[in-house]
Parts: C-alpha cells; structure tokens; sequence
C-alpha cells in the first residue's frame, strides 16, 4: 500500500502518484497548501504538509481516481498541532536530515532514554538559572 505522510517534498509525492515535482509544485502555488522550506537541497526543495484537503486533490486526479484504494494516509494519533510563526520545525528537520545515520539513532537513544526534559537540560535550554 501506498503511503501518504504529515509533510512530504514535491518529488516524494511524484514518485508516489506518478505527476512530476513541477505539476505538484505548481499545484501547491495555485492551491495555497502550506510548504516550508527544506534548505540543503538543491533546487530549494519544499515540503509539503499533507492536509486532508490535499489527500482529496491528489485522489480526486486521473492518475489516482480509480485507484484511491490503493492510497492511504499514514495512521496518526488525535494529538492536536502546534504551528509556529517562526521556521523552528523547517530548522529541526533540516537539522535531522544532516545527521548520519548513527548520529540519528543516538539521538533518538536519548530521548527516548531522557525524555524531552533532559534532552533540554543537556542542551543548557531549561529557564532555570
């Protein structure tokens, strides 16, 4: 099965439905879907939040319409989001990208490990001082 996640580039969402990154971009533009940047690609990819009302466009074209039952969403808990005025999420992804392999697992040790608290003491983030 055919997966679509919370935020996927131009290109990931090509290769899953079969229109190329310009058509989705271009898409995106006209149809005002929310993108932040993913800086460190070249050719300043964008990601694209997929929105409910963007599941529904990509179903509803000639490539999916027959085959919407092929495609689902990947499953998400009923978690409300945030959104930020800021690009900190931008920043946090891009920053995870950079990372090797290791240094993801790593980090992922230690929150799982210490939770977000102590991931914030060991950053020197916590207000006390």
């Amino acid at each position: 099965m055919n997966r679509f996640t919370r935020w996927m580039t131009a290109g990931e969402l090509g290769e899953l439905t079969g229109y190329t990154a310009q058509t989705i971009s271009g898409w995106a533009r006209k149809n005002g879907w929310k993108r932040i940047p993913l800086r460190g690609r070249q050719g300043g990819a964008l990601l694209i939040l997929i929105t409910q009302q963007v599941y529904d466009y990509f179903l509803a074209t000639d490539k999916l319409r027959y085959s919407a039952h092929l495609y689902s969403r990947a499953e998400e808990s009923e978690t409300p989001y945030e959104t930020w005025d800021n690009d900190i999420l931008a920043q946090v992804i891009r920053t995870l990208e950079t990372m090797s392999p290791q240094e993801q697992a790593r980090l992922s040790e230690l929150i799982n490990e210490e939770g977000t608290a102590g991931l914030v003491k060991r950053l020197g983030l916590n207000a006390e001082k």
